[in-house]
């Protein structure tokens, strides 16, 4: 198996999604590791946590900005203008409206 690359490596990069994945890699090869101090597993479980958290929250902004920049999608559809509504809706139904859509997960910024 060949050794994963260092963190220092990785994070020089400038990648923020590419290095919480390596940290998150890493500790959880600290957490299967059978040298691993009992005193250190709770802190490092909290950390993986939130490393993962962090990760999602990334992901989400990711999908997110590419959906705002108007990047359309595959339920985009061909004449928008005529699949509008007949009568206006406020900008809380609109969003409704398009999270239901597109079938979107809202995630509470943190």
């Amino acid at each position: 198996m060949a050794r994963p690359r260092s963190l220092a490596v990785i994070a020089a990069e400038g990648d923020q999604l590419k290095t919480l994945e390596a940290l998150r890699d890493k500790l959880a090869r600290r957490l299967d590791s059978p040298k691993t101090a009992p005193r250190d597993f709770a802190a490092l479980t909290r950390h993986f946590v939130q490393v993962g958290k962090e990760i999602e929250s990334l992901k989400v902004r990711a999908a997110t900005a590419k959906n705002s920049a108007g990047i359309a999608d595959e339920s985009t559809c061909a004449n928008p203008v005529a699949d509008a509504p007949s009568e206006a809706m406020t900008p809380i139904q609109e969003l409704s409206a398009a999270v239901k859509a597109k079938r979107m997960r809202i995630v509470p910024a943190s």
